[in-house]
């Protein structure tokens, strides 16, 4: 049975996201705290600093071991809510651990997955990691395919010990051609959204409109937006051809073509979404059309 979530209980939801402070940390401040903070817990490795919210880390008893870490989303999060700033600190260094022993392991097709990404995201990394001195490009360059004119689908490595993103030189390790690769991940997702098994929550708008927030696992669920097979308007009782909204990796959210009124909601709860929580994507409406995503324009 599918529940009934009040509008307004989710514009609160989304509010509550934000957080303001007079005393907030700029870029490079919150690059040089954290640096501070993962010291006490990464004794073994040296920091150093690539450029603002980009740090790289090395291992002090393996010197052929080292990660990037982007400091991007952490940073948006803790200006959306600074009181959660020592808990936030405290997930991203444990998964900085746990990066580095994914390092170490060799990578299974089968945990091969894919995420959504903007198309700013993949820019501000590429511009951060030219600022690099005595990198080799292959560790760190990361693996990705574009989707459309905004968005990049970005490999990932998805085991118990965490997630990292593949890069050209893991793409070289598998001996295998980007095609291959992107076949096998939407195969991957495919099983997993299935097994999985998505939720869908209808949102009360007072009135004939149906809208709902689609959710799977708050990971990998606004990478629906790659797979033809879920994006088919068969699977969805909307009044038109399903329009599809994914504003964080978290909040994806799909209202009919000939809903208005629908339209209307979703897209001010896609705005909203966008630019208080985390992990963002793109406020922008989208269409699966001849085989491609493509932007939908609401009046």
């Amino acid at each position: 049975m599918k529940a009934l979530i009040s509008i307004i209980i989710l514009y609160t939801f989304l509010t509550s996201m934000t957080f303001a402070s007079n005393q907030m940390m700029d870029e490079t401040q919150f690059t040089n705290y954290f640096i501070q903070r993962a010291k006490k817990d990464l004794v073994k490795n040296q920091f150093e600093i690539v450029a603002p919210l980009t740090v790289k880390v090395k291992s002090i008893d393996h010197t052929d071991k080292e990660v990037t870490s982007f400091l991007d989303n952490l940073f948006k999060q803790y200006k959306n809510d600074p009181q959660a700033l020592d808990t936030l600190l405290d997930s991203f260094i444990y998964n900085l651990t746990g990066h580095e022993l994914l390092y170490e392991e060799s990578i299974q097709l089968s945990s091969v997955l894919g995420v959504i990404k903007p198309v700013e995201y993949v820019l501000s990394i590429q511009k951060q990691l030219s600022q690099a001195k005595n990198e080799d490009v292959e560790k760190i360059d990361l693996l990705k395919r574009r989707i459309n004119d905004d968005l990049y689908l970005l490999y990932v490595f998805d085991t118990e010990k965490g997630v990292r993103f593949l890069t050209t030189k893991d793409l070289k390790d598998l001996k295998l051609d980007e095609n291959t690769l992107y076949e096998k991940t939407i195969s991957n997702l495919e099983k997993y959204f299935k097994i999985k098994g998505l939720v869908f929550d209808e949102i009360d708008v007072n009135g004939p409109s149906k809208l709902y927030k689609i959710s799977l696992d708050e990971m990998y669920d606004a990478s629906i937006l790659i797979l033809p097979s879920y994006l088919d308007k068969k699977k969805y009782d909307v009044n038109g051809e399903p329009i599809f909204f994914a504003p964080n990796r978290n909040v994806v959210l799909v209202v009919g073509s000939n809903d208005v009124y629908g339209l209307r909601i979703a897209k001010h709860i896609a705005w909203q979404a966008f630019n208080e929580m985390g992990y963002s994507i793109t406020p922008k409406a989208y269409i699966y059309k001849k085989g491609s995503l493509q932007e939908y324009l609401i009046p």
